[in-house]
This record gives C-alpha cells, sequence and structure tokens, in this order.
C-alpha cells in the first residue's frame, strides 16, 4: 500500500493525509474537539468523544449473545467475548472511581 505522506517529526508514513494529521497531534498536544461536557476531558478524535459519553449515558451498543451482558465500550465486549469462548468465567474490567484512581473489578459471566 502506498503511503505518501510522511510525519515531518519522526518519518512515519500514512496512506491517508488524515491520519497524518491526527498523528501529528500527539505532537502539537491539539485536541479540537469539544470537551467532555461532564469533566472537561478533551479527545484527539470524535469517536473516542462518543465512547467517552456513553459511560455517562448508559447507552449500550455491545451484548453477549450469551448472557445478555451488556457493555459500552466494544474493546470491552471482545475481551468479555473472547474469555467467554475459551472457557474463563470473568473479566477484569478497569475503571476509574470516584478518587480518580485507576480501579480493577472482577465480573463474573452473567452477573
Amino acid at each position: 500500500m502506498e503511503q505518501p505522506y510522511l510525519c515531518s517529526e519522526c518519518g512515519n508514513c500514512f496512506s491517508q493525509k488524515s491520519s497524518l494529521h491526527i498523528y501529528q497531534r500527539s505532537y502539537t498536544g491539539e485536541k479540537p474537539y469539544i470537551c467532555c461536557p461532564e469533566c472537561g476531558k478533551y479527545f484527539l478524535v470524535k469517536p473516542s468523544l462518543h465512547t467517552h459519553q456513553r459511560s455517562y449515558t448508559g447507552e449500550m451498543l455491545y451484548t453477549c449473545s450469551e448472557c445478555g451482558k451488556c457493555f459500552f465500550r466494544e474493546a470491552l465486549f471482545y475481551i468479555y467475548d473472547r474469555d467467554l469462548l475459551r472457557g474463563k468465567s470473568r473479566i477484569v474490567d478497569k475503571r476509574m472511581n470516584e478518587s480518580g484512581k485507576s480501579t480493577e473489578i472482577n465480573i463474573l459471566h452473567g452477573n
């Protein structure tokens, strides 16, 4: 695949100009999208903001066909689904608690 767009900072190449532009934000710190009205956090790309906002709205887009458990993040759903297929009975969900520290929560399948 042709990758004509070159990052002048590090030499990484991209096939789309928009991908290069998003990548270069890691150098500039630019986060141009509206911040989350709940917590004030900014995001590099709009879909990340939308995913984050689902944590406040309770909107669940991903559902386990075995038990009906729902997830607002695709990545957590795939981890859950993968572990279920491997016969594991739980997943670890990392989330922020009220004090802003990351906590790990063990979730039993079907709970």
